[in-house]
């Protein structure tokens, strides 16, 4: 036995452990001898700890997925007892209002326990994860792994950002707005995200950077055209990008000339 943790009495009756570690647990015996009806005694050594997460070994404390896609939440924790696992999203148990469905799977020769929640959460590996299936934007949010044993607890926070590709309000992919002539004209590309997109234009009258006659209003959702000419109908393409996707629409506008009638003077 190590010196520095171990001590016995001066009668070597009893045993002393200081800083008990896991690797302590197991069985202790002590024998007497020298003593008519000679004994011993067994005991069992069992060392509790409470639950301490691995967070190298569970999900970041930071997590992306794009919209539609599945993600598994994972959280590894050490303890002794073994711990048991508890999960909630936004400080709400992720099973608070339908009962689990448990069953058995063989899977490569192993048998694997799938907790079902709901259509939206199934738990594997004991509790150890957390899988959220078809992700929509409500899923975003705190998810919280509490894991838990009769000596304490310990908890690990992972924030979900859903990642959702442009989307046009409107969904028009192209467009054949009438500009009047020398009158001003707006070109809108609203597309919804997240993040939020940033816009592209591009076509062969915007190619040219010193080209003045269009400017890029509304951060980058619209050109505005203050007076429409013959060479500025052109085709116009909006790319709405994002790190989920991108959507596209093209512009191709025509021209259109306001006919003003005057009466002649003496004429009615």
């Amino acid at each position: 036995m190590p010196q520095d943790r171990f001590s016995l009495s001066a009668d070597e009756s009893t045993l002393t452990i200081f800083n008990v570690q896991p690797e302590d647990q197991g069985q202790f015996k002590c024998e007497a001898e020298n003593i008519p009806g000679d004994w011993d005694i067994s005991y069992f050594l069992e060392v509790t700890s409470s639950p301490n997460i691995l967070l190298g070994s569970s999900s970041r404390a930071k997590e992306q997925v794009r919209q539609g896609s599945d993600i598994r939440l994972r959280c590894i924790a050490t303890g002794s007892p073994e711990p048991t696992y508890q999960w909630l999203k936004d400080d709400t148990p992720v099973a608070s209002s339908v009962k689990p469905i448990t069953t058995t799977h063989e899977v490569d020769k192993h048998t694997v326990e799938i907790t079902t929640i709901s259509s939206k959460y199934v738990l594997l590996d004991q509790g150890r994860e957390l899988v959220v299936s078809k992700v929509t934007d409500q899923d975003a949010g705190v998810y919280t792994c509490v894991a838990i044993n009769p000596v304490g607890r310990d908890r690990h926070t992972m924030n979900l950002t859903v990642l959702a590709s442009p989307v046009f309000h409107d969904g028009l992919d192209h467009e054949t707005p009438e500009l009047v002539k020398h009158k001003p004209a707006f070109l809108w590309c609203n597309a919804t995200g997240h993040p939020p997109p940033k816009y592209k234009w591009s076509g062969d009258i915007i190619s040219d950077q010193s080209n003045e006659r269009i400017r890029s209003v509304a951060s980058g959702r619209g050109l505005y055209l203050p007076n429409v000419t013959q060479d500025l109908v052109s085709r116009y393409i909006c790319n709405a990008i994002n790190e989920a996707g991108e959507a596209r629409r093209v512009f191709d506008p025509t021209l259109i000339c306001k006919l003003i009638l005057r009466a002649k003077r003496g004429e009615e």
